[in-house]
């Protein structure tokens, strides 16, 4: 008696993207799965197996077209046990920054500056130079000297980097020091500014009992106590960001 022949499908899958990279350069990825199923007393479910190699071969495009857009817009992520945190600015501002750069140069140096005085209490000139702004705009040591009385940093921390494993986020605290007595979280500003990022710093490193803003161009100490209800919003808002960083740029 002949044998019957069993029955052999080759099921495939492929599937491509293109990622523009600007300036003409665009990169084509492309991947492909096969399986040979051979039947063995039950019929093949070709739509199953093709479904199963679209799950595995999707996600893989969709995860490279993320980190593309990632990388395309320049913003902070850190990696932490291979998995990738975004920064609290980078959930707050997604788009590219397009004022004159000379704002980050001299906000930079600034911070260095006020870290080596939090540090060893002497002041040191600026070393970056700019050729539009000026240091002499930002009155940083008027802070300081006006508020002496309220700050304490014999057990200051500085550049703090922390993470909030629940909402996978990460971010850098300037400095934590008692200020008015009272253990603060506090964020050094040469420019305009907002609650939602240290609400957001807070909810990821927690220890303090007040966020403060050192706010060297206008030469004011702000104090938000945790239990304002503006804390809340800024954290709900914040929130709402994340949900929108995920989805546009996938995590």
């Amino acid at each position: 008696m002949p044998k019957t022949k069993k029955k052999i499908v080759e099921v495939c899958y492929s599937n491509s993207l293109k990622i523009n990279r600007g300036s003409y350069e665009q990169e084509n990825p492309f991947y492909s799965a096969k399986s040979i199923m051979e039947e063995n007393g039950t019929p093949i479910d070709e739509t199953a197996e093709y479904a199963r190699l679209r799950n595995i071969i999707d996600p893989i495009l969709v995860q490279q077209y993320n980190d593309a857009k990632l990388d395309m817009s320049k913003l902070r992520v850190r990696v932490k046990d291979g998995k990738k945190y975004p920064s609290v600015t980078s959930i707050t501002k997604p788009d590219p920054y397009t004022g004159d750069p000379e704002y980050g140069i001299r906000g930079t140096e600034i911070h260095l500056i006020c870290n080596e005085f939090i540090t060893t209490g002497k002041w040191r000139v600026p070393m970056e130079p700019l050729t539009k702004l000026k240091y002499e705009d930002i009155p940083y040591q008027a802070f300081f000297e006006k508020f002496k009385d309220r700050l304490d940093f014999k057990d200051a921390k500085l550049n703090i980097e922390v993470f909030n494993e629940k909402h996978i986020y990460s971010g850098e605290i300037d400095l934590v020091c008692p200020v008015d007595g009272v253990l603060s979280l506090v964020d050094l500003k040469t420019g305009g500014w907002d609650w939602i990022q240290l609400v957001a710093y807070f909810k990821a490193y927690g220890q303090v009992k007040q966020l403060a803003i050192f706010d060297f161009k206008n030469t004011e100490l702000e104090i938000l106590k945790l239990n304002d209800p503006k804390c809340v919003d800024k954290w709900e808002t914040f929130l709402k960001k994340r949900g929108a960083f995920e989805a546009r740029f996938g995590i």
